[in-house]
């Protein structure tokens, strides 16, 4: 009888343009032979043997990498499926979007505004946790720790001179000013003005193009408010960030300009994905994965204003300096 791997092939060469996940595959094996086949077996034969002689999508989906014998084709509309599954309209547009690879150089220009790294910061944090809001003038940021509500207050007050008021609404710490002048200031360098879910906006010009701490202080900050802190030692960064379907492409504008300044920095993402939930907008994610990208981000970006997602980093990243520290004493 053939092993195990040659009869996994046999099933997919059988049916060799349709497309299948490991767990599939596990399941007609097992009703089909006797000796059993584990998740974890399954897992090891597909990643080391099988991904080598057949067609695969590019990244995992929802239920791991789907596999195909000889039908490319079934592969790239699973994997357009995965990345966008709804019919909407320019959905070839969407798609080439999301599939981008190429954003061409970034420039390097001096921005001639004094404070001009501590600004990108608070324009980036205010395009995921920050408001401007008419007709009051009304400037706000939204924290989960006091900590850092208490260092952005004090920051502004110092570099800006503007008085916020802190308070603790709706289970979060609010910094609050209602002044024409911020209020105005914060609009003119880039920070989004009114709800930000019907408001296409991108990363503003003298940001994208500006000088590497300008760039890095943008990241952290937007970064910062919208990227999810890892969890159970996983090696992934989370980016999700919402919009209404009328600028579905604006989002993908906008997510590509954070890609494009990440790989700036040698850091690597995903296609973004859109996805939706019943009464609620579209939202874009793509993620930082891997161990040498997560270190990346730890050594050259980080998170500004979410401390709890910073310490979950730092946490990570000493879980890596004591596996390597352990495997190294083995080894010896």
């Amino acid at each position: 009888m053939k092993n195990k791997t040659e009869r996994v092939l046999d099933i997919l060469k059988k049916d060799r343009d349709k497309a299948f996940d490991a767990r599939a595959l596990r399941a007609i094996f097992n009703e089909q032979f006797p000796d059993k086949i584990s998740d974890k077996g399954m897992s090891k034969i597909v990643t080391r043997v099988i991904n080598k002689r057949c067609l695969r999508t590019p990244t995992q989906l929802r239920n791991g990498y789907v596999y195909t014998y000889s039908n490319p084709e079934i592969i790239r509309q699973t994997y357009d499926e995965h990345l966008l599954p709804y019919n909407v309209p320019n959905k070839k547009r969407i798609l080439e979007l999301i599939k981008q690879k190429s954003w061409g150089k970034l420039k390097k220009l001096e921005s001639g505004l004094k404070n001009a790294p501590f600004l990108s910061t608070i324009v980036g944090f205010s395009m995921g946790d920050g408001s401007l809001y008419k007709p009051q003038w009304k400037t706000g940021f939204f924290f989960f720790l006091e900590k850092d509500c208490e260092l952005l207050a004090e920051q502004i007050k110092n570099k800006l001179g503007f008085t916020l008021t802190k308070r603790f609404k709706d289970g979060c710490f609010r910094l609050e000013c209602a002044n024409r002048t911020l209020f105005k200031f914060l609009r003119n360098i880039g920070v989004p003005e009114g709800n930000k879910v019907y408001r296409p906006f991108e990363v503003p010009y003298w940001i994208l193009h500006g000088e590497k701490e300008i760039k890095r202080e943008f990241l952290r900050g937007i970064i910062g408010a919208e990227g999810s802190k890892p969890i159970n030692e996983q090696s992934r960064i989370q980016f999700v960030i919402s919009k209404n379907d009328l600028y579905l492409e604006n989002l993908l504008v906008f997510l590509n300009q954070l890609r494009q300044m990440l790989r700036y920095f040698s850091i690597k993402t995903t296609h973004p994905q859109i996805r939706s939930q019943e009464g609620r907008e579209f939202h874009g994610r793509f993620y930082i994965t891997g161990k040498e990208n997560v270190i990346k981000f730890y050594k050259e970006i980080g998170f500004a204003y979410a401390s709890e997602k910073q310490e979950a980093l730092d946490d990570l990243i000493q879980t890596y300096k004591e596996k390597a520290a352990s495997e190294a004493w083995c080894v010896r």
